[in-house]
């Protein structure tokens, strides 16, 4: 039986490895602290693109992802090599079939997050009928008050869009399941739990611009 000494000096050189083995891993990707943490804010008031910005940020914050699963000896691999892929788009490389989009039988589909947006103001344009408006005034109420940083990233949103959406996704028998329903379900449960004011609402459809991706830049 090896002695506490020998067995001390093998949890030490596993400990040696595993550092090691960290620190290659992350290496090409350099540390948040590093690179500094100015942070988007600064970062879109020099004029930056958005989606360099979006793109680095999350690159530092999956580094330190990265960092706490190697530290706890978590499987890491799959996460280092998306961090890979970012920093190859961020150096003008092509994206390898990793982040290629799937193929489609159909026309592409819209992002999930893009389909869970238009979910949830298709609840919004659902409650300002059931709190008095009709539904011709609750749709046109909606298209009239999206921020236009978030039209940016949908496109043009119309009252007859926002209908089409209710009409997808809302109600107890939706004609589509999938994120966009999934958006008006939690959007609908909010704002049933809440009651929400008019302006309350108009500040909950800012907030939503928030979790778009940036717009492509021209």
């Amino acid at each position: 039986m090896a002695g506490t000494g020998t067995i001390g000096a093998e949890i030490w050189e596993q400990a040696i490895d595993r550092q090691d083995a960290r620190a290659c891993c992350l290496a090409p990707f350099g540390r948040a602290d590093e690179r500094g943490r100015s942070g988007p804010p600064a970062a879109i008031e020099r004029g930056d693109n958005r989606a360099d910005i979006d793109r680095d940020t999350a690159q530092l914050a999956l580094t330190d992802v990265v960092a706490f699963f190697l530290d706890h000896r978590i499987e890491a691999q799959p996460l280092v090599r998306l961090l890979g892929e970012l920093a190859a788009l961020s150096a003008g490389s092509k994206p390898s079939p990793m982040l290629k989009a799937a193929t489609t039988r159909h026309r592409s589909p819209d992002p999930p997050i893009i389909q869970s947006v238009k979910g949830r103001l298709a609840a919004i344009m659902e409650f300002r009928q059931k709190t008095g408006s009709s539904r011709r005034a609750a749709r046109e109420w909606v298209a009239r008050n999206i921020p236009s940083k978030t039209t940016r990233r949908l496109g043009s949103v119309t009252p007859s869009a926002v209908d089409s959406w209710l009409s997808k996704w809302g109600g107890e028998r939706p004609a589509t399941s999938g994120d966009g329903r999934e958006g008006y379900k939690h959007m609908r449960a909010i704002l049933e739990s809440r009651k929400p004011t008019e302006k309350q609402l108009k500040l909950i459809m800012a907030t939503l611009a928030e979790s778009l991706p940036a717009p492509e830049s021209k």
